[in-house]
Protein backbone atom coordinates (compact mmCIF):
# COMPACT_ATOMS: atom_id res chain seq x y z
CA UNK A 1 0.00 0.00 0.00
CA UNK A 2 1.27 3.32 -1.00
CA UNK A 3 1.32 5.62 1.80
CA UNK A 4 1.06 9.86 1.19
CA UNK A 5 2.12 12.51 3.59
CA UNK A 6 -1.42 14.61 3.49
CA UNK A 7 -1.18 18.43 3.44
CA UNK A 8 -3.47 21.00 5.02
CA UNK A 9 -5.90 23.09 2.79
CA UNK A 10 -4.26 26.29 3.85
CA UNK A 11 -0.99 25.19 2.13
CA UNK A 12 0.54 26.08 -1.41
CA UNK A 13 -0.40 23.66 -3.73
CA UNK A 14 2.09 22.67 -7.02
CA UNK A 15 1.27 20.14 -9.16
CA UNK A 16 3.02 16.44 -8.43
CA UNK A 17 6.44 16.00 -10.54
CA UNK A 18 4.66 12.50 -10.87
CA UNK A 19 1.42 12.92 -12.88
CA UNK A 20 1.38 12.60 -16.41
CA UNK A 21 -1.53 14.90 -18.26
CA UNK A 22 -3.80 12.75 -20.72
CA UNK A 23 -4.94 16.19 -22.81
CA UNK A 24 -7.85 15.39 -24.58
CA UNK A 25 -8.99 12.31 -22.76
CA UNK A 26 -11.35 10.52 -22.35
CA UNK A 27 -12.45 13.22 -24.59
CA UNK A 28 -12.05 16.93 -25.95
CA UNK A 29 -12.01 19.40 -23.83
CA UNK A 30 -11.04 17.12 -20.82
CA UNK A 31 -7.90 16.11 -19.11
CA UNK A 32 -7.13 12.78 -17.22
CA UNK A 33 -4.37 13.24 -14.64
CA UNK A 34 -2.48 9.91 -13.34
CA UNK A 35 -0.11 9.66 -10.71
CA UNK A 36 2.56 7.33 -11.58
CA UNK A 37 3.39 6.54 -7.47
CA UNK A 38 0.06 6.37 -6.18
CA UNK A 39 -1.46 5.19 -9.26
CA UNK A 40 -4.34 6.98 -9.03
CA UNK A 41 -6.29 9.25 -11.38
CA UNK A 42 -8.80 12.76 -12.11
CA UNK A 43 -10.71 13.56 -15.23
CA UNK A 44 -11.67 17.13 -15.04
CA UNK A 45 -12.24 20.06 -17.71
CA UNK A 46 -9.39 21.44 -18.93
CA UNK A 47 -10.88 25.03 -18.49
CA UNK A 48 -11.46 24.29 -14.44
CA UNK A 49 -7.74 23.53 -13.93
CA UNK A 50 -4.96 26.25 -13.05
CA UNK A 51 -1.07 26.58 -13.27
CA UNK A 52 -1.28 26.16 -9.00
CA UNK A 53 -2.26 22.68 -8.77
CA UNK A 54 -6.18 23.26 -7.94
CA UNK A 55 -9.63 23.78 -9.04
CA UNK A 56 -12.33 24.39 -6.20
CA UNK A 57 -11.76 23.83 -2.46
CA UNK A 58 -13.77 21.07 -2.65
CA UNK A 59 -11.71 18.92 -4.95
CA UNK A 60 -8.36 19.80 -3.25
CA UNK A 61 -8.67 17.17 -0.93
CA UNK A 62 -9.01 14.34 -3.15
CA UNK A 63 -6.32 15.70 -4.99
CA UNK A 64 -3.97 15.60 -1.78
CA UNK A 65 -5.13 12.31 -1.08
CA UNK A 66 -4.37 11.12 -4.66
CA UNK A 67 -0.70 12.52 -4.47
CA UNK A 68 -2.04 14.19 -7.59
CA UNK A 69 -1.05 18.01 -6.08
CA UNK A 70 1.56 18.48 -3.15
CA UNK A 71 2.81 21.01 -1.27
CA UNK A 72 6.25 20.06 -1.19
CA UNK A 73 8.56 18.13 -3.85
CA UNK A 74 11.22 17.49 -1.27
CA UNK A 75 7.89 14.95 0.66
CA UNK A 76 7.38 13.62 -2.36
CA UNK A 77 10.16 12.60 -3.46
CA UNK A 78 10.88 11.25 0.26
CA UNK A 79 7.23 9.13 0.33
CA UNK A 80 8.48 7.99 -2.83
CA UNK A 81 11.95 6.36 -1.60
CA UNK A 82 10.52 5.53 1.83
CA UNK A 83 7.90 3.22 -0.28
CA UNK A 84 10.88 1.87 -2.06
CA UNK A 85 12.85 1.26 1.14
CA UNK A 86 9.22 -0.43 2.48
CA UNK A 87 9.26 -2.80 -0.51
CA UNK A 88 12.86 -3.75 -0.21
CA UNK A 89 13.55 -4.04 3.53
CA UNK A 90 10.15 -6.00 4.57
CA UNK A 91 10.17 -9.15 5.97
CA UNK A 92 6.49 -9.84 5.86
CA UNK A 93 6.85 -11.76 2.80
CA UNK A 94 9.56 -14.92 2.15
CA UNK A 95 10.33 -15.22 -1.40
CA UNK A 96 11.72 -17.95 -3.09
CA UNK A 97 12.70 -19.06 -6.91
CA UNK A 98 13.55 -22.63 -6.89
CA UNK A 99 15.42 -23.36 -10.21
CA UNK A 100 14.46 -27.63 -10.50
CA UNK A 101 16.56 -28.73 -13.06
CA UNK A 102 18.61 -27.42 -16.67
CA UNK A 103 16.95 -29.80 -18.63
CA UNK A 104 13.59 -28.84 -21.11
CA UNK A 105 11.71 -31.11 -23.45
CA UNK A 106 11.89 -27.53 -26.16
CA UNK A 107 13.81 -25.86 -27.70
CA UNK A 108 13.04 -21.80 -27.77
CA UNK A 109 14.60 -20.09 -30.14
CA UNK A 110 15.26 -17.07 -28.18
CA UNK A 111 15.83 -18.88 -24.85
CA UNK A 112 18.98 -17.49 -22.91
CA UNK A 113 18.99 -20.81 -20.38
CA UNK A 114 20.46 -22.63 -23.22
CA UNK A 115 23.97 -21.27 -21.45
CA UNK A 116 22.96 -23.28 -17.87
CA UNK A 117 22.91 -26.69 -19.54
CA UNK A 118 23.82 -29.45 -16.89
CA UNK A 119 24.34 -26.91 -14.19
CA UNK A 120 21.62 -26.64 -12.42
CA UNK A 121 21.50 -30.31 -10.16
CA UNK A 122 18.33 -31.65 -9.18
CA UNK A 123 16.90 -31.03 -5.54
CA UNK A 124 17.68 -34.72 -3.80
CA UNK A 125 16.32 -35.30 -0.22
CA UNK A 126 19.56 -33.80 1.43
CA UNK A 127 19.00 -30.60 -0.91
CA UNK A 128 15.90 -30.75 0.08
CA UNK A 129 16.43 -30.99 3.80
CA UNK A 130 18.93 -28.13 3.57
CA UNK A 131 15.70 -25.94 1.83
CA UNK A 132 13.55 -26.27 4.61
CA UNK A 133 15.88 -25.91 7.51
CA UNK A 134 16.88 -22.39 5.40
CA UNK A 135 13.01 -21.34 5.11
CA UNK A 136 12.10 -22.00 9.16
CA UNK A 137 15.60 -20.19 10.28
CA UNK A 138 14.37 -17.23 8.44
CA UNK A 139 11.20 -17.53 9.46
CA UNK A 140 12.34 -18.18 13.14
CA UNK A 141 14.90 -14.82 12.69
CA UNK A 142 12.05 -13.27 11.17
CA UNK A 143 8.74 -13.48 13.04
CA UNK A 144 7.16 -11.01 10.74
CA UNK A 145 7.40 -13.37 8.56
CA UNK A 146 3.44 -13.20 7.08
CA UNK A 147 3.34 -15.62 4.08
CA UNK A 148 5.94 -18.25 2.08
CA UNK A 149 6.04 -17.71 -2.06
CA UNK A 150 8.18 -20.21 -4.17
CA UNK A 151 8.42 -19.78 -7.84
CA UNK A 152 9.78 -23.00 -9.59
CA UNK A 153 11.73 -22.45 -12.10
CA UNK A 154 13.83 -24.39 -14.86
CA UNK A 155 14.91 -25.99 -17.38
CA UNK A 156 11.43 -26.87 -17.60
CA UNK A 157 10.30 -27.49 -13.63
CA UNK A 158 7.52 -30.17 -14.12
CA UNK A 159 10.37 -32.64 -15.49
CA UNK A 160 10.49 -32.25 -11.59
CA UNK A 161 6.95 -33.17 -10.23
CA UNK A 162 7.54 -35.23 -7.54
CA UNK A 163 9.68 -32.34 -6.01
CA UNK A 164 7.48 -30.12 -6.52
CA UNK A 165 5.01 -31.91 -4.75
CA UNK A 166 8.01 -32.82 -2.06
CA UNK A 167 8.62 -29.16 -1.53
CA UNK A 168 4.93 -28.02 -1.48
CA UNK A 169 3.63 -30.90 0.93
CA UNK A 170 6.48 -29.80 3.53
CA UNK A 171 5.35 -26.30 3.68
CA UNK A 172 1.93 -25.91 3.76
CA UNK A 173 1.77 -28.84 6.31
CA UNK A 174 4.08 -26.39 8.14
CA UNK A 175 2.63 -23.07 7.02
CA UNK A 176 -0.87 -23.67 6.20
CA UNK A 177 -1.96 -21.40 3.51
CA UNK A 178 0.77 -19.03 4.72
CA UNK A 179 2.26 -21.52 1.90
CA UNK A 180 1.79 -20.85 -1.69
CA UNK A 181 3.41 -21.11 -5.05
CA UNK A 182 3.67 -20.45 -8.80
CA UNK A 183 5.31 -22.48 -11.90
CA UNK A 184 7.05 -21.14 -15.01
CA UNK A 185 6.25 -23.59 -17.27
CA UNK A 186 5.86 -24.32 -20.80
CA UNK A 187 2.68 -25.99 -20.40
CA UNK A 188 3.55 -29.19 -22.54
CA UNK A 189 3.40 -31.56 -19.63
CA UNK A 190 0.76 -30.52 -17.50
CA UNK A 191 -1.85 -32.91 -16.26
CA UNK A 192 -5.36 -32.50 -14.46
CA UNK A 193 -5.00 -34.66 -11.29
CA UNK A 194 -1.52 -33.23 -10.15
CA UNK A 195 -2.74 -29.86 -10.92
CA UNK A 196 -6.14 -30.57 -8.45
CA UNK A 197 -3.51 -31.70 -5.64
CA UNK A 198 -1.64 -29.04 -5.97
CA UNK A 199 -3.77 -26.38 -5.73
CA UNK A 200 -4.74 -27.73 -2.26
CA UNK A 201 -1.47 -27.02 -1.31
CA UNK A 202 -0.66 -24.06 -2.32
CA UNK A 203 -0.54 -23.29 -6.44
CA UNK A 204 -2.03 -20.10 -7.68
CA UNK A 205 0.06 -19.62 -10.82
CA UNK A 206 0.41 -21.41 -13.90
CA UNK A 207 2.80 -19.14 -16.27
CA UNK A 208 2.93 -20.50 -19.93
CA UNK A 209 5.01 -18.94 -22.84
CA UNK A 210 2.86 -18.72 -25.93
CA UNK A 211 3.86 -16.81 -29.14
CA UNK A 212 1.20 -16.20 -31.43
CA UNK A 213 -0.47 -18.38 -33.79
CA UNK A 214 -0.03 -22.35 -33.81
CA UNK A 215 2.51 -21.49 -37.04
CA UNK A 216 4.21 -18.61 -35.44
CA UNK A 217 4.30 -19.89 -31.89
CA UNK A 218 5.81 -23.61 -33.13
CA UNK A 219 8.34 -22.00 -34.80
CA UNK A 220 9.65 -20.01 -32.05
CA UNK A 221 8.72 -22.97 -29.46
CA UNK A 222 9.17 -26.31 -30.64
CA UNK A 223 9.79 -30.07 -28.67
CA UNK A 224 13.25 -31.07 -28.73
CA UNK A 225 12.71 -33.38 -32.07
CA UNK A 226 11.10 -30.29 -34.19
CA UNK A 227 7.21 -31.01 -33.37
CA UNK A 228 4.71 -28.59 -32.87
CA UNK A 229 3.77 -27.83 -29.22
CA UNK A 230 0.95 -25.12 -29.93
CA UNK A 231 -2.12 -28.16 -29.70
CA UNK A 232 -1.01 -29.97 -26.88
CA UNK A 233 -0.72 -26.62 -24.67
CA UNK A 234 -3.88 -25.39 -25.33
CA UNK A 235 -5.27 -28.84 -24.84
CA UNK A 236 -3.70 -29.00 -21.57
CA UNK A 237 -4.57 -25.40 -20.25
CA UNK A 238 -8.36 -26.93 -20.47
CA UNK A 239 -7.05 -29.07 -17.79
CA UNK A 240 -6.21 -25.95 -15.30
CA UNK A 241 -8.79 -25.40 -12.44
CA UNK A 242 -10.53 -22.33 -12.38
CA UNK A 243 -9.15 -21.54 -8.78
CA UNK A 244 -5.38 -21.78 -10.27
CA UNK A 245 -4.21 -18.53 -13.15
CA UNK A 246 -3.11 -19.31 -16.05
CA UNK A 247 -1.05 -16.03 -16.83
CA UNK A 248 0.01 -16.19 -20.33
CA UNK A 249 2.82 -14.56 -21.80
CA UNK A 250 3.59 -13.62 -24.87
CA UNK A 251 7.66 -12.90 -26.07
CA UNK A 252 7.76 -9.83 -28.30
CA UNK A 253 9.51 -9.41 -31.19
CA UNK A 254 9.23 -8.47 -35.11
CA UNK A 255 8.76 -12.05 -35.84
CA UNK A 256 6.16 -13.45 -33.22
CA UNK A 257 2.63 -13.38 -35.28
CA UNK A 258 -1.05 -14.29 -35.09
CA UNK A 259 -1.54 -13.09 -31.52
CA UNK A 260 -5.11 -12.08 -32.51
CA UNK A 261 -5.79 -15.63 -33.84
CA UNK A 262 -3.87 -16.96 -30.23
CA UNK A 263 -6.46 -15.07 -28.29
CA UNK A 264 -9.41 -16.08 -30.08
CA UNK A 265 -8.19 -20.06 -29.68
CA UNK A 266 -7.85 -18.60 -25.91
CA UNK A 267 -11.66 -17.36 -25.51
CA UNK A 268 -12.77 -20.42 -26.76
CA UNK A 269 -11.46 -22.37 -23.58
CA UNK A 270 -13.49 -23.46 -20.64
CA UNK A 271 -11.04 -21.96 -18.13
CA UNK A 272 -12.09 -18.19 -17.48
CA UNK A 273 -9.16 -17.24 -15.60
CA UNK A 274 -6.72 -16.57 -18.08
CA UNK A 275 -4.41 -13.20 -18.44
CA UNK A 276 -1.87 -12.13 -20.50
CA UNK A 277 1.50 -10.98 -20.09
CA UNK A 278 3.56 -8.88 -23.22
CA UNK A 279 7.27 -9.14 -22.39
CA UNK A 280 9.49 -7.98 -25.10
CA UNK A 281 12.58 -10.25 -25.85
CA UNK A 282 15.71 -9.85 -23.54
CA UNK A 283 17.91 -8.93 -24.72
CA UNK A 284 16.41 -6.24 -27.26
CA UNK A 285 18.29 -5.32 -29.87
CA UNK A 286 16.17 -2.88 -31.28
CA UNK A 287 15.83 0.69 -31.00
CA UNK A 288 13.51 1.94 -27.48
CA UNK A 289 10.66 3.24 -30.18
CA UNK A 290 10.54 -0.27 -31.87
CA UNK A 291 10.47 -1.75 -28.14
CA UNK A 292 7.96 0.91 -27.46
CA UNK A 293 5.47 0.50 -30.71
CA UNK A 294 5.60 -3.46 -30.20
CA UNK A 295 3.95 -2.95 -26.75
CA UNK A 296 1.40 -0.36 -27.88
CA UNK A 297 0.33 -2.53 -30.62
CA UNK A 298 -0.14 -5.61 -29.03
CA UNK A 299 -1.47 -4.00 -26.39
CA UNK A 300 -4.21 -2.05 -27.41
CA UNK A 301 -5.03 -5.80 -29.59
CA UNK A 302 -5.01 -7.63 -26.07
CA UNK A 303 -8.24 -4.24 -24.89
CA UNK A 304 -9.97 -4.89 -28.14
CA UNK A 305 -9.90 -8.56 -27.39
CA UNK A 306 -11.02 -7.75 -23.59
CA UNK A 307 -8.44 -9.65 -22.73
CA UNK A 308 -6.72 -8.61 -18.77
CA UNK A 309 -2.81 -7.31 -19.33
CA UNK A 310 0.00 -7.34 -16.87
CA UNK A 311 0.98 -3.67 -17.17
CA UNK A 312 4.58 -2.74 -18.77
CA UNK A 313 3.71 0.71 -17.56
CA UNK A 314 7.07 0.37 -15.27
CA UNK A 315 10.89 -1.27 -15.49
CA UNK A 316 12.00 -4.47 -17.07
CA UNK A 317 10.76 -6.54 -14.11
CA UNK A 318 8.18 -4.45 -12.40
CA UNK A 319 8.36 -1.31 -10.77
CA UNK A 320 10.87 -3.04 -8.39
CA UNK A 321 13.49 -5.81 -9.74
CA UNK A 322 12.40 -8.56 -7.14
CA UNK A 323 16.34 -9.62 -7.42
CA UNK A 324 16.80 -6.02 -4.48
CA UNK A 325 14.15 -7.43 -2.41
CA UNK A 326 16.22 -8.13 0.78
CA UNK A 327 13.66 -11.39 1.50
CA UNK A 328 14.38 -13.14 -2.14
CA UNK A 329 16.34 -15.98 -2.97
CA UNK A 330 16.77 -17.73 -6.16
CA UNK A 331 18.06 -21.56 -4.74
CA UNK A 332 19.82 -24.43 -7.02
CA UNK A 333 19.87 -27.65 -6.08
CA UNK A 334 23.44 -27.77 -5.01
CA UNK A 335 22.22 -25.29 -1.93
CA UNK A 336 24.14 -22.35 -4.19
CA UNK A 337 22.42 -18.80 -3.08
CA UNK A 338 22.16 -16.50 -5.81
CA UNK A 339 20.96 -12.54 -6.39
CA UNK A 340 18.67 -13.74 -8.57
CA UNK A 341 18.17 -15.60 -11.91
CA UNK A 342 19.75 -12.80 -14.46
CA UNK A 343 23.23 -13.56 -14.20
CA UNK A 344 22.79 -16.39 -11.75
CA UNK A 345 25.68 -14.12 -9.46
CA UNK A 346 26.03 -16.00 -6.22
CA UNK A 347 26.18 -14.80 -2.89
CA UNK A 348 26.14 -17.81 -0.52
CA UNK A 349 25.01 -21.38 0.40
CA UNK A 350 22.12 -22.88 2.16
CA UNK A 351 23.30 -23.32 5.65
CA UNK A 352 25.36 -20.07 5.88
CA UNK A 353 24.01 -16.61 7.22
CA UNK A 354 23.35 -15.09 3.59
CA UNK A 355 22.81 -10.72 3.94
CA UNK A 356 21.22 -9.48 1.60
CA UNK A 357 22.78 -6.37 -0.12
CA UNK A 358 20.87 -2.81 0.16
CA UNK A 359 20.28 -1.62 -3.50
CA UNK A 360 20.36 2.27 -3.23
CA UNK A 361 18.38 4.55 -5.85
CA UNK A 362 21.33 6.69 -7.53
CA UNK A 363 20.56 10.44 -7.63
CA UNK A 364 20.01 10.77 -10.84
CA UNK A 365 17.24 8.48 -10.57
CA UNK A 366 16.10 10.20 -7.70
CA UNK A 367 15.68 13.29 -9.93
CA UNK A 368 13.45 11.85 -12.53
CA UNK A 369 10.14 11.69 -12.72
CA UNK A 370 9.71 8.33 -13.80
CA UNK A 371 11.38 7.14 -10.74
CA UNK A 372 7.54 5.55 -9.01
CA UNK A 373 7.40 3.23 -12.11
CA UNK A 374 11.30 2.25 -12.51
CA UNK A 375 13.20 2.65 -9.51
CA UNK A 376 16.61 2.01 -11.36
CA UNK A 377 15.31 -0.81 -12.97
CA UNK A 378 17.53 -4.25 -12.83
CA UNK A 379 19.98 -4.91 -10.72
CA UNK A 380 22.22 -5.21 -13.34
CA UNK A 381 21.12 -2.66 -16.06
CA UNK A 382 23.09 0.55 -15.94
CA UNK A 383 21.24 1.99 -19.19
CA UNK A 384 18.58 4.87 -18.27
CA UNK A 385 15.22 4.03 -19.65
CA UNK A 386 13.93 7.81 -19.23
CA UNK A 387 13.81 8.02 -23.31
CA UNK A 388 11.61 4.90 -23.23
CA UNK A 389 9.21 5.77 -20.65
CA UNK A 390 8.98 9.63 -22.08
CA UNK A 391 7.85 7.92 -25.68
CA UNK A 392 5.46 5.47 -24.31
CA UNK A 393 3.81 6.30 -21.30
CA UNK A 394 1.06 8.56 -22.50
CA UNK A 395 -0.12 6.27 -25.08
CA UNK A 396 -0.11 2.98 -22.61
CA UNK A 397 -1.94 4.90 -19.94
CA UNK A 398 -4.86 5.76 -22.73
CA UNK A 399 -5.06 2.22 -23.29
CA UNK A 400 -4.93 0.91 -19.82
CA UNK A 401 -7.24 3.69 -18.78
CA UNK A 402 -10.05 3.33 -21.37
CA UNK A 403 -10.05 -0.15 -20.77
CA UNK A 404 -11.12 -0.08 -17.20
Amino acid sequence: MVKVIIVSKKDKHMWSRYNRYLKDFPKAGYVTIYNLFTKKSVCYRSDLLNSEGSIKDDHNEKMQKYGIITDSYERELHNVIEHYKTITNSHNKLKLMIVLTSDCNCCCKYCYEKSCVDRFSVFDDNAKRKLYEFVQRKISDNKSVENISVIFYGGEPLLQNKVITDISTFFHDKYGDKYYFSIITNGTLIKKSTLEHWKNIGLRILKITIDGNEQSHNRRRPYNDGRGTYKDILTNLEKVPNEVETRVNIVLDNEVDGVEELLSDLAKLKSSNITISLNPVEPWIGSYKEEADIILKYATILKNKNFFQYSKLAGTHGDICEGKLNNFYTIDGDGNIYECNGKFYKIGELGEDIKRTNFEINKECKDCKYLPICFGDCIYGKDCHKDFFEYICDSLLKIYLSFK
